[in-house]
């Protein structure tokens, strides 16, 4: 059997990413309906505030270490003690700040209910998202392993694992049992403690632990600005909601998140892809293979993306009639909110230089650039222009950012990047803008925009298919 080429495994890996990421869309799709006809509205508030929690927790316990381990690993397993070392250490890090967690929650609980809940009759829902922490941290340190061992059915084994204990637990317990939020969070945590479990069977050469304090500070240089950078961004999302909330209303919030949603579709594919493209390009040893590697992906990817993003455009309207026919007034803040999300899409591909290098510094002097940008825009522009003013802010922030990860990453590595796909999909682009800005909402006009995305797609699978079949 011939061996698949590089792009082939890219595909196979992304779309294998692709489909745990649509898992939780389903999952949140399916319970949505009921935990808000049956939980109270007050309840699913303290849900949310649970959630933002659990949430900022795991991003933060591991220091970045995650999102590091791909450069790490590729370096690593070239020598089996330096790579037991790197395994080691990683795990001896994430677990002294999970135990660091688990302390200063078992300190914090009565602080967390006076100053963040407003109230005490949380307690046994306290203990269950702290034991969550600790359980989903784990379970993404398999999930991790599983994507740099190149084991994606491994890794999609594990994530449908969760997914239908998850929604039938969470069913049961919530429909059923009629516990309200404590449901949630115990299915929530059977879920995690289930996957955690079986991935540490799966995962048994790599339970190690080490310290090696020199080799722990290399790892954390490289990898904290990685952190610093992905929080960042976090409290930027928060800023835009609070700049609409303060200077306009929360019916103008509430129609953002609605266009932050459906603009959301461009972002299940690319970050699919950058799921998949990490472990994949730091597996090729020899630099110039992975160049070569970089330069057929970047056409491909361009080009898919670039497809999604058009598609969305042009058919923005019936989009938001499907998930929310009141918010039309969404569609240019949707516009340029996707457009964001498929720049910063192409982050990935234009950033291995930096990673190479390990540069991560180089990302916070772009965030320290976008981001305040992007507020500074927002500010600006929100009375003015309501929604689109900030999204419009964001759109400039991530054209920003990625032109940076661009400049710095051509800096370190040099690569031969094709950017006439760009060129043409950045006309397609309008173009389906205009098309769908002119049409009104009515079957004719929906037929007339499906027979306009029909040639175009021809030609992008097309190319799609010769990239997929070419031979390395």
């Amino acid at each position: 059997m011939p061996k698949m080429t590089f792009i082939q495994n890219l595909v196979k890996d992304s779309v294998v990413y692709g489909i745990t990421k649509y898992l939780s869309v389903i999952a949140a799709i399916f319970l949505t309906p009921i935990y808000t006809r049956i939980i109270p509205r007050y309840e699913y508030g303290v849900m949310d505030i649970f959630n933002t929690w659990i949430n900022f927790s795991i991003l933060f316990i591991p220091l970045g270490l995650m999102e590091a381990m791909p450069r790490l690993w590729a370096e690593a397993r070239k020598d089996n003690d330096l790579f037991r070392k790197t395994v080691g250490n990683q795990n001896s890090v994430l677990l002294l700040m999970a135990l660091l967690f688990l302390l200063v929650s078992a300190g914090g609980m009565s602080f967390y209910e006076s100053e963040i809940l407003n109230s005490s009759s949380y307690h046994s829902v306290f203990y269950l998202s702290v034991a969550l922490v600790f359980a989903q941290v784990v379970n993404n340190q398999q999930l991790t392993f599983f994507r740099l061992e190149l084991k994606r059915y491994h890794y999609l084994t594990l994530s449908v694992l969760q997914f239908i204990i998850l929604s039938s637990l969470g069913f049961v317990l919530v429909y059923y049992f009629k516990l309200s939020i404590k449901g949630f969070f115990l299915a929530a945590l059977a879920a995690a403690l289930s996957s955690a479990g079986v991935g540490l069977i799966l995962n048994r050469p790599l339970l190690i632990l080490r310290f090696n304090l020199p080799l722990v500070r290399e790892m954390l240089g490289y990898s904290l600005p990685l952190l610093y950078v992905v929080m960042f961004f976090s409290i930027s999302d928060i800023v835009d909601r609070y700049i609409l909330n303060k200077f306009l209303n929360t019916e103008t919030v509430g129609l953002y998140s609605v266009a932050v949603r459906v603009a959301s579709i461009p972002l299940f594919f690319t970050s699919a892809f950058a799921t998949a493209w990490f472990p994949r390009i730091f597996a090729l040893d020899d630099l110039e293979e992975q160049k070569s590697a970089i330069s057929k992906s970047y056409s491909a990817a361009v080009a898919f993306f670039g497809l999604i993003l058009v598609l969305v455009i042009a058919f923005r309207k019936e989009l938001i009639y499907f998930f929310a026919p009141d918010y039309q007034d969404a569609g240019i803040t949707l516009v340029l909110l996707a457009v964001s999300n498929t720049v910063n899409g192409l982050g990935p591909l234009y950033a291995f230089g930096i990673h190479l290098k390990k540069k991560s510094f180089d990302f916070l002097k772009a965030a320290s650039i976008s981001i305040p940008v992007n507020i500074l825009l927002s500010l600006l522009l929100v009375s003015k222009f309501g929604a689109a003013g900030v999204a419009f802010g964001t759109l400039i922030g991530a054209i920003i950012w990625t032109f940076f990860r661009y400049y710095y990453g051509q800096k370190r590595l040099k690569c031969d990047l094709s950017h006439g796909p760009l060129l043409i999909t950045t006309i397609a682009v309008f173009t389906a803008f205009a098309l769908s800005f002119f049409l009104s909402l009515n079957p004719v006009n929906f037929i007339l925009k499906i027979l306009f995305s029909a040639y175009p797609l021809y030609l992008v699978l097309k190319f799609l298919l010769k990239s997929y079949r070419e031979l390395d």
